[in-house]
């Protein structure tokens, strides 16, 4: 899953949010250095992941993609299903438009700086300058948060041209995520549900998921 599902996965306290978008950054002893919401927020984000790789739908999508794009299927299709999200976004999850999410979830993160560090501080402060959580509402979008990832990978693909593969299979991907969002949508809730229950975690949020 890309940052966009992550983060509106993620019940809405500031601390679960900046862990959602922690959670490819954190390694090893450094869970431990940050806040409990936070650290359940990294926590969250992985068992979603975990559960993403494994679903069928996912699969499905990411069998769809041929050729030399084949091998960046998990990365295109985590793009991929961002965007449907964004298309069917108010139907899905109850908030108004993606755009009057993402406004909110930058001021929120952009408030919580100071809990980011290093690579992570910067790649929030392009994420907002470039709005990229509302940027792959069309297949234009797409192509720019693929030429973004190029660009931050510095591997010289041009995971760019992976647009072509969600134009050639669209009808087909959407159809896998319609039936893989409700899924993901509950087992997150469940999920948030199990680490607030532990007594040893002390949770103050919201559970206004999806």
């Amino acid at each position: 899953m890309n940052h966009l599902a992550h983060l509106r996965l993620s019940p809405p306290h500031p601390h679960w949010r900046v862990g959602a978008l922690l959670g490819d950054f954190v390694r090893g002893q450094e869970l431990a250095e940050h806040p409990t919401e936070v650290r359940l927020g990294i926590r969250l984000h992985r068992a979603i992941d975990a559960f993403t790789d494994g679903h069928p739908a996912f699969v499905s999508s990411r069998r769809r993609i041929e050729g030399s794009m084949r091998r960046f299927s998990g990365v295109l299709v985590d793009v991929f299903y961002d965007h449907f999200l964004l298309r069917r976004f108010a139907e899905l999850t109850n908030d108004e438009n993606p755009t009057v999410f993402a406004q909110g979830t930058y001021a929120m993160l952009r408030q919580h700086r100071a809990l980011l560090r290093g690579e992570i501080a910067v790649h929030l402060d392009r994420m907002i300058e470039n709005r990229w959580l509302e940027k792959a509402q069309d297949l234009a979008g797409v192509r720019a948060v693929l030429r973004r990832i190029t660009m931050r990978s510095k591997r010289g693909f041009e995971l760019e041209r992976g647009a072509d593969e969600l134009e050639r299979n669209y009808d087909a991907m959407a159809a896998d995520f319609d039936m893989f969002w409700p899924q993901v949508a509950s087992f997150a809730r469940d999920r948030v549900q199990e680490l607030c229950a532990d007594p040893a975690l002390h949770c103050d949020v919201g559970l206004a998921l999806p």
